[in-house]
């Protein structure tokens, strides 16, 4: 065998074991699953049989596990990174509800380390709901809406960082229609968001009644720079 086939045959061997040792990492990525306690404990199921439990109740409880701990929390949603190894579990706080309502964490567990992360913890009387994961898992963006009084309501679109711990509020600068439109008796929406690319997301805005939830006037197309910070208006 010439060195230049034996060369080419050690690359050819190389490249192989690369991708077989690839492709088991991504099934094995695939193959992670997890159940929740209501009481604060995730399992992690990984290949082989293998399970790990962890612990999230100093995310959740202030001072100590509630008395009612199987109705304590829930999950609105989960998302399973697997660039980062690692679970979003947007979590309920399902244990305020009552006069104050709408309590939520947002938890990065890593299912290698076991690492927790809180990355969002907004307070109660308001909800979150909506998210939605960036293309290469860099940056989620959420609905968060909170109720000022008994018609008019707060509504905003937020991007928390996932490989940090910053999160930033889109808020589109007034426009005419916007502006005319909106007074103390419509609320201005937002409605329809999606990722275009790892760092542009498009959403609209719109102006509603108060007490019909009517749409008023145009709906606006924007779309938000998460670099650059700038907006662009589509329509």
């Amino acid at each position: 065998m010439s060195k230049r086939s034996f060369i080419i045959l050690i690359i050819i061997i190389l490249g192989a074991i690369f991708l077989i040792f690839n492709f088991d990492s991504k099934r094995g990525d695939q193959d992670i699953s997890w159940t929740y306690g209501s009481s604060g404990l995730v399992t992690i199921s990984k290949p082989g049989g293998e399970k790990q439990t962890i612990k999230l109740q100093r995310y959740l409880f202030n001072d100590g596990v509630p008395s009612n701990p199987e109705t304590a929390t829930s999950v609105s949603q989960s998302f399973i990174l697997k660039n980062q190894h690692v679970i979003l579990l947007l979590i309920s706080k399902d244990w305020l509800v009552g006069a104050r309502v709408g309590a939520f964490v947002l938890l990065k567990v890593d299912w290698k380390s076991g690492e927790v992360a809180s990355l969002i913890d907004h307070l109660p009387n308001g909800n979150v709901y909506g998210m939605l994961v960036s293309p290469q898992e860099k940056f989620a963006a959420y609905r968060a809406t909170w109720g000022l009084n008994a018609c008019s309501i707060s509504d905003h679109l937020a991007i928390v960082d996932l490989q940090g711990e910053n999160s930033t509020e889109v808020t589109v600068p007034p426009t005419e229609n916007i502006g005319r439109s909106s007074s103390a008796s419509t609320n201005v929406l937002f409605d329809n968001y999606q990722w275009k690319s790892s760092y542009v997301i498009e959403f609209s805005r719109y102006v509603s009644n108060c007490s019909t939830n009517e749409k008023l006037g145009s709906i606006e197309i924007w779309q938000y720079n998460i670099q650059t910070k700038q907006y662009k208006q589509i329509n």
